[in-house]
């Protein structure tokens, strides 16, 4: 263990040694440190803010698009439906316009085919009245 003298002396050299360091510092070159550090403080902050209102401008401008998108995939969607439902009541309506159209079809043939019929017995009684006219068959 060292003595109390050694330790003392020790002392004195570390204290000599900041009496030293202390003397040799400017105190102008600490104040015009201190005055830069706190102008680039200040333009930190000033950018920090800068920047902080650009994102939220950013951000709100994104936001709006994202609610103008919504608004717009809304709207569609009730078009869409509007247009299924739409959709729908003409097919109803196809469906019934089609089974009137066979319907329709379906009489027009058996009417055709009466009609046949009837012209087919009707040529007969006309080639036979003919002949009888003519003095065939009597």
């Amino acid at each position: 263990m060292r003595s109390l003298q050694e330790q003392l002396d020790d002392l004195s050299y570390e204290h000599n040694k900041l009496l030293d360091t202390i003397s040799s510092l400017n105190v102008e070159q600490l104040v015009e440190s201190r005055q830069l550090a706190s102008s680039m403080i200040e333009d930190a902050q000033s950018h920090v803010e800068h920047e902080r209102a650009k994102n939220t401008a950013w951000a709100t401008g994104i936001g709006k698009k994202f609610q103008t998108t919504i608004q717009i995939l809304k709207e569609r969607e009730e078009s869409l439906a509007e247009r299924e439902q739409h959709a729908k009541l003409f097919e109803a309506h196809f469906l019934k316009l089609d089974n009137v159209l066979k319907q329709q079809t379906a009489e027009i043939m058996r009417l055709n085919q009466e009609n046949g019929g009837l012209a087919d017995r009707l040529c007969l009684r006309i080639t036979e009245e003919r002949r009888r006219s003519s003095g065939g068959i009597h």
